[in-house]
């Protein structure tokens, strides 16, 4: 019976936080303090093979294929979370010259700079990981494709990939540096990509994506941002 009152009075609390949250965050205005954005270097030479369809960039410390996967999966998060949950993010330069930036043009400082230096009621940092679980091989030859303890052997193309997102967001106030909350999705190609330019569809021009399943790098960014809005303690 203590543990049924116990577990009843958990569940009340977790709820009543999670309402808590939603009521805070939602309708309001929200300042990215950062966007660190991890890409697996062996994805990223795939890429070289589609060069001449990335955007070129001006500043030499700007990688043009990071540029371009920088810019799209954050608009693409920024109105996700308009959409799905009336959360508006500010401008990225709002605070000027208080904030540093990344070569990219992102806010790149840690939240306690964000508190001394920031004028916002929220504020955001978000990490995005796009990686593969398995390394393109022969077909005939044997691959080791569970990271974790390499008990399972499959075969794949040499032109094929398993990629995998990760996108985290932690959410602050401007009272303190513990998060308001953190949230992570993770999205995984069910079958190995072919390395075609139908992976840039969404990226690189304005071809339509699929999501269900996703057979592009945007449509696997938006899976994964599916999957944060199913962890989301937001209630519509």
């Amino acid at each position: 019976m203590k543990k049924l009152i116990l577990f009843g009075l958990t569940l009340i609390l977790v709820t009543l936080g999670n309402n808590s949250f939603s009521q805070s965050l939602r309708n309001k205005e929200v300042a990215l303090i950062a966007f660190n954005c991890n890409v697996n270097q062996a994805i990223l030479q795939l890429l070289d093979e589609f060069s001449q369809d990335f955007p070129e960039v001006e500043n030499p410390k700007c990688n043009k294929y990071m540029n371009a996967i920088k810019m799209n999966s954050w608009s693409m998060i920024e109105d996700m979370l308009r959409a799905e949950f009336n959360i508006y993010m500010l401008p990225l330069n709002t605070f000027g010259k208080s904030f540093s930036y990344d070569q990219y043009g992102f806010p790149n400082v840690n939240i306690n700079r964000a508190l001394r230096q920031g004028a916002s009621r929220f504020y955001l940092k978000a990490d995005l990981i796009f990686t593969q679980i398995a390394k393109p091989i022969e077909i005939g030859a044997s691959s080791r494709t569970n990271k974790e303890n390499g008990d399972d052997e499959e075969e794949y193309d040499p032109n094929s990939f398993i990629p995998e997102v990760t996108i985290t967001l932690t959410f602050y106030t401007n009272k303190g540096i513990i998060p308001l909350q953190k949230v992570t999705g993770i999205a995984q190609a069910s079958t190995p990509w072919n390395v075609s330019d139908e992976l840039l569809n969404g990226l690189v021009n304005d071809e339509r994506y699929d999501t269900e399943p996703a057979k592009s790098i945007m449509g696997l960014f938006r899976q994964a941002m599916k999957d944060v809005f199913k962890n989301f303690p937001l209630q519509r």
